[in-house]
């Protein structure tokens, strides 16, 4: 049990890369009020270098400043500086082991990047979150923090991204998922990983050999994790690739052997994994887990002695390591609420300036308002006054030319004249031509009679309908049209009128069209507009009635197209015609 979870450890590290604390430099403190003047861009650059120089304190004071920046109202380049400032806090407080501060300042930059639409930092703090969940062993949660990283990484394209998530995934899903789902899971990651291509092509081949081997060893096919093993150590070797990555896979080939009970072999391992990481730094952690791990090797050989030397060492290692990390702990927790404080004042100064801002801002408004406002609003009053005058004469103007057609109708009645009068003549030629058949011969009168047969089919087949029954069909609407108010009802159509007259909707159809150039729907409307401007007049008996209400009764179903067929046709809407009516 303890050996998988040192070698879960290995590979934690081995995955996440996350370097030791090395301890803070002491150096004048730059003053919080000069350091609030700097630009987004003049912060983070700052705080940068400093973290460059091992400054710690000082680059994170600038990055907390530089966080604080933040406002809904800044332009989009210092919003990504600010976001930025919050991601180096978080990770500086994460190196220093301060995780729940770390957290807070990651789901604030999560926040802000979910609300402002900004995706680049997103897959970043989905795998830094997912980090130190891990540290609190929250495995559902850290599968989900990995999870939504890569699928914006995926979305945003960013590869290199990508990759990060899909590596942390395999050693996720081989440790945290039961069964033979992990092993699946983690293999499809994996095969997913090699086909990304990264401009960090060593470092992609090391976890592509490392992974495979992993992937075996969890399956239980020692044989071939220990080929991948020995070719990913022999990689890092011969690629002089830092003593961490050597001796995570120096490690790994060790427990494999272990877990096979050749310990002489394990040991050798171990032994090399201890070397190398003793030439890197004899005081870091995993040189701590290296002794930790010589001490029970030894003991499964038998070899007391031995084992008791590397658990001194590892015993003498941790308590020193343990209290370097309390003295770092105690400095930091002072350090945290030196930085709260800081924090504070840093928002308190950004809120009064932003305060200051916004009522500079204010005041010039309000001048630019007083000095051309006025002149604005005359202007305005002056020429909407001028458009209201000639917007009257023109409605005034539309309602005596309506009153006028109301009264006379003159234009109809020419209109029935005119055709009624081409009736006439076309029944006197035909009366005439009837004349001049009797006065010719037998035979050119049988063929005038052929012809003329023809002619009439020819002239049945385009009318249908005689010069008389035209007449007819024509005054039986007009007195429908003009004595009744039967288009007053809402249900009023071709069929009805064509009832009413004795005839059918075709001859109706065919007069309307031929005599007033309109389809039936028009005709109708023009009537029931004119009864609608009788009645909008009409004070005594239908001042009471609403808009609505005239729209009804003379056979509108929808108020609204009421409104649009009276402008339509009167070219005022029904209100102004009632008000210039009353007024009257």
């Amino acid at each position: 049990m303890k050996k998988q979870y040192i070698h879960t450890l290995f590979i934690s590290i081995l995955l996440t890369t996350i370097s030791l604390y090395k301890g803070l430099a002491n150096e004048h403190t730059p003053l919080l009020e000069d350091i609030i003047k700097y630009s987004a861009e003049e912060l983070l650059n700052t705080g940068n270098r400093y973290l460059r120089e091992n400054s710690v304190d000082t680059a994170l004071m600038y990055y907390i400043a530089l966080a604080g920046k933040y406002t809904p109202s800044l332009n989009s380049r210092d919003k990504n500086y600010a976001i930025q400032g919050y991601v180096k806090t978080g990770n500086i407080y994460y190196e220093q082991n301060i995780y729940h501060t770390a957290l807070d300042f990651y789901f604030k930059a999560l926040r802000i990047c979910e609300s402002e639409g900004f995706k680049t930092w997103l897959p970043q703090l989905y795998i830094n979150t997912g980090n130190i969940y891990r540290k609190f062993k929250d495995y559902e949660k850290v599968g989900d923090c990995y999870q939504k990283g890569l699928i914006i990484a995926q979305e945003t394209e960013n590869r290199e991204m990508e990759w990060k998530l899909l590596i942390n995934l395999v050693g996720y899903s081989c440790i945290n998922i039961p069964d033979s789902t992990g092993i699946v899971n983690a293999r499809k990651y994996h095969e997913q990983a090699k086909q990304l291509l990264l401009p960090s092509d060593t470092l992609q081949r090391y976890y592509n050999l490392f992974n495979e081997g992993y992937i075996y060893y969890c399956e239980k096919n020692y044989d071939s994790a220990a080929v991948y093993y020995k070719k990913v150590l022999d990689f890092a070797v011969n690629n002089g690739m830092e003593p961490m990555y050597i001796s995570s896979s120096s490690s790994a080939l060790a427990f494999l052997y272990e877990d096979l009970e050749q310990y002489d072999r394990a040991l050798e391992y171990h032994l090399f994994s201890n070397e190398t990481v003793q030439h890197e730094d004899s005081r870091s952690e995993i040189t701590m887990l290296s002794l930790f791990n010589l001490s029970v090797i030894y003991e499964k050989t038998g070899d007391d002695n031995r084992s008791l030397f590397y658990r001194n060492q590892y015993l003498n290692l941790s308590d020193s390591l343990l209290n370097i990390m309390e003295f770092n702990r105690v400095k930091n927790m002072q350090m945290v609420y030196e930085m709260d404080k800081i924090n504070q004042k840093i928002d308190s100064l950004n809120a009064e300036k932003e305060k200051n801002e916004i009522k500079i801002r204010k005041q010039t408004v309000v001048l630019y308002f007083v000095s051309t406002g006025l002149c604005f609003i005359i202007t305005l009053l002056v020429i909407t006054w001028i458009q209201k005058q000639k917007l009257q004469s023109a409605y005034i103007g539309l309602f005596d030319r309506n009153i006028e057609i109301l009264e006379s109708d003159r234009i109809n009645r020419n209109v029935r004249a005119e055709y009624e009068r081409k009736l006439e003549l076309e029944k006197a030629k035909t009366l005439q031509l009837q004349d001049e058949l009797k006065q010719l011969g037998h035979k050119a009168a049988e063929r005038k009679t052929v012809h003329d047969e023809k002619s009439e089919t020819d002239a049945s087949k385009h009318c249908m309908l005689t010069s008389e029954q035209k007449t007819k069909l024509l005054h039986d609407i007009n007195n429908v049209m003009d004595n009744t108010l039967e288009y007053c009802n809402c249900e009023f159509n071709q069929n009805r009128l064509a009832t009413l007259i004795g005839s059918n909707t075709k001859y109706v159809s065919l007069i309307i069209n031929e005599i007033y150039s309109k389809n039936f729907r028009a005709y109708i409307n023009e009537y029931r507009i004119k009864e609608a401007s009788r009645r909008l007049m009409n004070s005594a008996d239908y001042g009471h009635y609403t808009i609505t209400a005239i729209a009804e009764s003379v056979g509108f179903k929808s108020p609204t197209t009421f409104i649009a067929t009276f402008k339509k046709i009167t070219g005022i809407n029904p209100s102004i015609w009632q008000k210039i009516a009353q007024s009257r």
